[in-house]
């Protein structure tokens, strides 16, 4: 089976970014919802420097799986390449200027049969140690989060993933193919 769903990943030795304050709970919170009109333009940080080892200058610098945050000048190429996809958000960072994108779009695609999946007590998703993805409920979707899992991983669609690789503006951020059922 082919993969045509990616999920990003950190690519070792580059730049990341961390957020300066509770930002992961606003996006966690809002998952499926548009943010914009009321995004606070958070501070982050960029990383360049990893237990005294300095870290490559990232295009792409890696923030979680759930984002993709992009630096300078992939802002002015890659953004419009994955803005229909979600929204791009602004960050306030001192030395470099960087937006934030996220997926607005929840599908309902885990195949329950097949990941392996830890949950909580209460039946809420607390980890997908194995991923599989229902392929009819993902063909034609962009950019998505889990229904299930709404606090995890964002995916993109294989054609996406493909044109933001031939843009070479993705260095700090990798992708890795999600199993279709």
């Amino acid at each position: 089976m082919t993969a045509e769903v990616y999920v990003p990943g950190p690519m070792e030795g580059f730049e990341w970014v961390t957020f300066e304050g509770p930002t992961y709970d606003l996006l966690a919170d809002g998952a499926g919802q548009a943010l914009a009109a009321s995004w606070p333009t958070p501070r982050a940080r960029l990383v360049s420097v990893d237990n005294g080892r300095p870290l490559s200058r990232a295009v792409m610098p890696w923030l979680g799986e759930h984002v993709i945050v992009l630096r300078d000048e992939a802002i002015e190429t890659v953004g419009p390449v994955i803005a229909p996809y979600g929204e791009l958000l602004g960050l306030r960072c001192h030395g470099a200027e960087l937006v934030l994108f996220r997926s607005l779009t929840l599908v309902d695609a885990l195949d329950e049969q097949r990941p392996e999946v830890v949950r909580f007590a209460s039946g809420a998703i607390m980890s997908l140690e194995r991923t599989v993805l229902r392929r009819n409920r993902v063909r034609g979707v962009g950019g998505f989060q889990l229904s299930e899992d709404p606090r995890g991983p964002m995916y993109l669609p294989g054609a996406l993933v493909h044109r933001l690789m031939g843009s070479n503006l993705t260095n700090g951020t990798a992708f890795a193919p999600v199993p279709l059922s």
